[in-house]
């Protein structure tokens, strides 16, 4: 785990493998338990249907703004 690289760093002793102390472990799988519920609370707090954001740009605005048939005044 990162604990476990960072000391092995200190001691200069980075030669694989490697082996995590049981407290590092437990420390990390409490910061996993932590980071789940949170998770957990931003997900629910989540719109339960997706609503797309479209940003459309100028000259799609007056393209969707033109009528769908255009008339030409004739001359008499």
């Amino acid at each position: 785990m990162f604990a476990t690289l960072k000391k092995s760093k200190k001691t200069g002793n980075i030669t694989p493998p490697m082996q995590c102390t049981d407290t590092d472990f437990n420390t990390a799988m409490e910061i996993v338990k932590i980071l789940i519920q949170h998770a957990t609370q931003v997900y629910q707090r989540l719109p339960s249907e997706a609503t797309a954001i479209v940003h459309q740009s100028q000259k799609q605005l007056f393209l969707e703004a033109l009528p769908a048939e255009f008339s030409q005044p004739r001359s008499s």
